[in-house]
């Protein structure tokens, strides 16, 4: 246990796997507002604006004091009653520039972690940062609708295909946060993790984040005030504490996978050939 320890202490010292993840969670805060609009724009194209007034708009009228609640729930209603495809081109090309810096700090993580020398060009490493910061916006993009859209179907009158779309749509939000990972996991680093364990990376991660979001979400429903002068301040603490874990989730296990390849790597080296 403490050599596990040890060791765990010395990635975190060589790669810098804090650094990295403050990076990475604070590119990832500032995303957050150009991808809300594009998810509430997508919303408001598709005529799913009952979504923020159902499904939404009752948790944050709850928690956030009733001027907070009275300003969002304005902002929301505009966008929602404005959308169309200039709105949405307009914050889909803002999420992907957000994203990109997010995917842009993970390369040096993985290129870290897996000990690669950065050898690409410049205008390919934004290239390809953009290419794959368009595939997570998607796919993020695509897991909240997903969830929050089979919520609807699931709360409509009983029948089997309401039942199913109340127990399909976590494991479909998870196959696309899933593959998010694997293609960041897969592209962003300067030498490729092998599809094995790339793969195997993104369910641990994404479990992890699952985990992760109950535990944050009973946190918000349970412990936390947002109604105060001082709450409503505190949400961005919070919020920047849960992005901050699931970056540095990530992380670990891109380092975790890296471990294993390595160890299943020096077993394969020091067993015996076959027939020698």
């Amino acid at each position: 246990m403490r050599a596990w320890i040890d060791l765990w202490r010395a990635c975190f010292a060589e790669h810098n796997l804090l650094t990295y993840a403050s990076a990475i969670a604070f590119q990832s805060l500032v995303a957050l507002v150009p991808l809300t609009l594009l998810l509430l724009g997508v919303l408001g194209e598709l005529g799913l604006e009952r979504v923020w007034r159902d499904e939404l708009a009752p948790p944050v009228r709850v928690h956030a004091s009733l001027p907070t609640f009275l300003a969002v729930d304005d902002a929301v209603e505009k966008v929602l009653a404005h959308a169309g495809p200039g709105l949405l081109l307009f914050a889909a090309a803002l999420s992907i520039w957000e994203v990109s810096g997010s995917v842009r700090a993970s390369m040096g993580a993985l290129n870290a972690i897996a000990a690669a020398e950065e050898d690409r060009p410049a205008w390919r490493r934004l290239a390809l940062s953009f290419a794959l910061a368009a595939a997570v916006a998607l796919c993020t993009v695509g897991a909240v609708l997903v969830v929050v859209g089979g919520s609807r179907v699931a709360a409509g009158e009983g029948g089997a295909l309401h039942l199913l779309a109340g127990v399909l749509r976590w494991p479909a939000a998870a196959i696309l946060l899933g593959l998010a990972v694997a293609l960041v996991v897969r592209y962003a680093p300067a030498r490729r993790f092998s599809k094995r364990w790339a793969s195997a990376g993104s369910l641990a991660i994404v479990a992890a984040w699952l985990l992760a979001s109950v535990l944050f979400r009973v946190y918000v429903d349970s412990i936390a005030n947002f109604r105060s002068a001082v709450g409503s301040l505190a949400v961005f603490l919070v919020l920047t504490g849960y992005l901050y874990t699931c970056a540095i989730i990530f992380l670990v296990g891109v380092q975790l996978d890296e471990l294993l390849r390595r160890r299943s790597a020096d077993a394969a080296a020091d067993s015996p050939a076959v027939g020698a």
